[in-house]
């Protein structure tokens, strides 16, 4: 498998095999697999409100309506980790006093932040939301989502998928395979 190929649909059952497009042919779209989307992600990242910008996505990208600015970036060094436990964002707002709400995504069992190297008490934590309001001068916020791998049962099936923080994963085998374990310490099947 070249690194140029797409498959816009990977079956989830076990011992399902995809076809590959080619590097310039055969990019199959009819599956109903919504990977289209991907192209629309941008417009939910940031959501202007009358006292500030509550983000919901953490893609990389910059908000700029010519007052606020705020840039967010995904920390490369966590990229190159081996299987590392957490991800971390960088987050630099600037344009004065305004209301920041950070989204916890609800697959972060843990979360950690700072403002400029120091740590944030997040017991205050409302609707799912980090709520920071202040003047904002491109100081750092730093926000560490913690991951864990965890089974989730299939709609409409006695089957389970297996998911690492917001990330489906998959084997490759050419054959069904049965696991067995403890649902709740799936890292340990």
């Amino acid at each position: 498998l070249k690194s140029t190929t797409v498959s816009y649909f990977l079956p989830s059952n076990p011992g399902a095999v995809k076809q590959w497009s080619s590097e310039t042919n055969s990019f199959f779209c009819c599956h109903g697999s919504a990977v289209q989307a991907c192209a629309a992600f941008h417009k939910y990242i940031f959501y202007k409100t009358e006292p500030g910008l509550i983000m919901n996505q953490y893609i990389p990208s910059v908000y700029n309506d010519g007052r606020k600015r705020v840039e967010l970036e995904k920390d490369p060094l966590t990229e190159y980790e081996c299987r590392p436990d957490f991800w971390r964002f960088h987050i630099r707002p600037s344009g004065g006093q305004f209301e920041l709400k950070l989204r916890i995504p609800r697959w972060a069992v843990k979360t950690r932040l700072s403002i400029d190297h120091t740590a944030v008490d997040l017991s205050d934590i409302k609707d799912g939301y980090i709520i920071l309001n202040k003047h904002w001068d491109v100081q750092d916020i730093c926000v560490d989502f913690y991951l864990r791998i965890e089974a989730v049962k299939l709609p409409g099936s006695n089957l389970y998928g297996f998911r690492e923080g917001p990330v489906a994963l998959a084997g490759l085998t050419g054959r069904q395979m049965a696991l067995s374990g403890s649902l709740e310490n799936a890292a340990d099947i």
